[in-house]
């Protein structure tokens, strides 16, 4: 795999692109399709921002998962149970999809005051 940093922000950028469409997604089904752009905008910086960390938690459990085989260990060398990381490194596109449309519905579904 290529190390390169250039390529590593065009992974960050896409994902933060990718995040804030599904973010604006989820506030205009909060919002019936009616949103503003402060919202859109506040709806897809959330987005964006809960695929990222949800990609770095991934990362960071996928780096610390444990092989044996060829299959992922549920018992790490020094005996610790690695089955939540290994069910986060697995799932990493659900929990991020599912961030950035949390994050999109909270942003959507802000009321106003009357």
């Amino acid at each position: 795999m290529f190390n390169d940093p250039k390529l590593s922000i065009l992974f960050v950028i896409a994902e933060i692109l990718l995040g804030g469409l599904v973010g604006v997604g989820a506030a205009a089904v909060a919002r019936r399709g009616r949103i503003a752009g402060a919202t859109a905008l506040r709806a897809a910086l959330q987005g964006g921002a809960g695929l990222v960390l949800v990609a770095m938690l991934a990362g960071w459990a996928q780096a610390h998962s444990a092989f044996h085989n060829g299959t992922r260990s549920a018992v790490g060398a020094a005996g610790e149970d690695l089955r939540l990381r290994n069910w986060v490194a697995e799932h990493e596109i659900l929990l991020g999809l599912g961030a950035s449309a949390l994050g999109g519905l909270l942003a959507g579904g802000r009321l106003r005051a009357r």
